[in-house]
């Protein structure tokens, strides 16, 4: 259920009133909405909207100032805020034909209103406004905002024509611009994983605003809802990226693949004189990690020759690493057999390239009893860089560490911040396995995951302790990274107990 901002026998709209005009006038229906136990309403701006007129696209409603953005940004947060009050969270609406339509429209909405506004995202309507951005690559950036989905289709033939040939949004639908999921050209398999990897647990809503006469509302509805269990059952949405057993990347992991906004990780095994140029953006800061071997390091006019590694990264002393502010025209050529770490996440530039050796690294034993384990803080907050943070920890066999359970995923400094990470995971002997569970406090993010050798383990929220088998030992090398360059975590409440049995036994 849902309310446009027009009420019934109205065209007055947001954009053009206060805050206290919109809340009276939603009233009525946020009382039908909280007496039927609805968790989100619905909301869509047709302040000036072009949607139902002869006018082409490109002369839609914008905000040309800053000041327009703010004003309108702090109605929409006085509006979220008063619906929370009746525990209904207002679900904003992009649009065709609207102030927000386009993704750098939704990006400014999104920065400019509080945490208490929501974002309903719909696939046809983004694809449609996207103009060379995917759909994926919008969700991927608001995806925790989304409280409500739209799935429409889109048929990209049609689109041209329509912006082609100045149509307008009537006209576009009318001529088949959108069609259910499974009929077009929309990667509902993308979407699908990125809001599975984020926990999203509301509402899935098949949609397209086509010609009954020529696509009967049925038989496409259903159709459009096939697709989508279909692909709900097919999709592997796991938290575990699995290794690769052969050729030089091992793993993975990009924050589009991952659905957030910070961290990516890749590893790669080396041939001796086997070079790489690692998949990074240029505007990526970078940190990499000689996991074992010898390899040289070359970026813009600067190498770093011949750091020896170690035999392995279960060999007792700290690796060698290089810090880069842009990942651009990297590369890293093996000496011997070598395995290389590749940390990244948006950076700013502002930190000097560097190699960090291992002499400069603390390295330290955590925890007592079966909870012990070793660590060593390779890029930690203490050195400069602009979000990275990567360390390594070695565990014995039948212990447990990241224990008792942690997380950082809430802005709350000093108590605890917002931190991606990624787990890359070893074991000795190979052969071995761990175990790793990912969980939040109301459990609508709730993996348990059995880990190999190589294999890497997202966290993008939600505690995420990891318990080791008696006979094999652990190693796994972190990478987070959030808005703030800081860790501060909190420990799960059920088990802070173990802390006063054991006051080492920390995190």
């Amino acid at each position: 259920m849902g309310w446009s901002s027009s009420p019934a026998g109205t065209r007055a709209s947001f954009a053009r009133r206060s805050a206290e005009e919109e809340i009276r006038a939603v009233a009525p229906h946020l009382e039908l909405l909280a007496d039927n136990g609805a968790k989100v309403m619905v909301y869509g701006e047709v302040a000036d909207s072009i949607q139902g007129a002869s006018s082409p696209l490109y002369k839609r409603p914008r905000f040309f100032r800053r000041e327009q953005w703010l004003e309108y940004a702090d109605k929409v947060t006085a509006l979220a805020r008063h619906t929370l009050t009746r525990g209904v969270r207002l679900a904003y609406h992009h649009h065709m034909g609207a102030y927000v339509e386009t993704p750098s429209d939704v990006d400014r909405l999104m920065e400019l209103v509080g945490d208490e506004v929501g974002l309903l995202f719909d696939s046809g309507h983004m694809t449609f406004a996207g103009a060379g951005e995917s759909a994926a690559a919008v969700l991927a950036k608001h995806v925790k905002r989304v409280c409500h989905v739209h799935c429409k289709d889109v048929r990209p033939q049609v689109i041209r024509m329509a912006r082609n040939r100045n149509w307008s949004f009537l006209e576009a639908v009318i001529n088949g611009a959108f069609t259910v999921p499974g009929d077009g050209a929309v990667d509902f398999k993308t979407l699908l994983k990125l809001l599975h990897d984020n926990a999203y647990r509301g509402w899935l809503v098949v949609e397209a605003e086509q010609d009954p006469v020529v696509a009967p509302s049925y038989e496409y509805a259903d159709k459009g809802y096939r697709h989508l269990r279909e692909l709900m059952g097919r999709t592997d949405m796991s938290l575990l990226v699995k290794a690769k057993r052969e050729g030089a990347e091992i793993v993975r992991v990009t924050p589009q693949s991952a659905g957030w906004n910070y961290v990516g990780f890749a590893a790669y095994r080396l041939a001796p004189d086997e070079e790489i140029a690692p998949r990074t953006s240029a505007t990526d800061e970078v940190c990499i990690v000689i996991l074992s071997g010898t390899a040289s390091v070359k970026a813009e006019g600067q190498t770093w020759r011949e750091l020896s590694g170690r035999s392995s990264v279960f060999e007792p002393r700290a690796p060698y690493a290089v810090y880069l502010p842009r990942g651009n025209g990297v590369t890293i050529r093996a000496h011997t057999p070598s395995e290389i770490g590749v940390a990244s996440a948006p950076g700013k530039g502002r930190s000097p390239a560097r190699l960090i050796e291992p002499k400069t690294m603390k390295r330290f034993a955590r925890g007592e009893g079966l909870n012990q384990r070793f660590v060593c803080d390779i890029l930690p907050q203490t050195e400069a860089a602009d979000h990275l943070l990567v360390v390594e920890v070695v565990t014995p066999g039948g212990h447990s560490s990241s224990y008792p359970p942690h997380k950082h995923d809430t802005d709350n400094l000093p108590l605890e911040s917002s931190l991606e990470e990624t787990y890359y995971h070893r074991l000795k002997p190979a052969q071995g396995f761990a175990f790793q569970r990912v969980y939040s406090d109301d459990r609508s993010l709730d993996e348990a995951l059995a880990v190999e050798d190589h294999d890497v383990v997202m966290v993008p929220r939600g505690y995420h302790p990891v318990v080791v088998p008696y006979g094999y030992d652990s190693y796994y090398l972190n990478v987070m990274a959030g808005p703030k360059r800081e860790w501060h975590f909190k420990n799960d409440p059920a088990h802070e107990w173990l802390l006063q049995r054991s006051p080492t036994a920390e995190s």
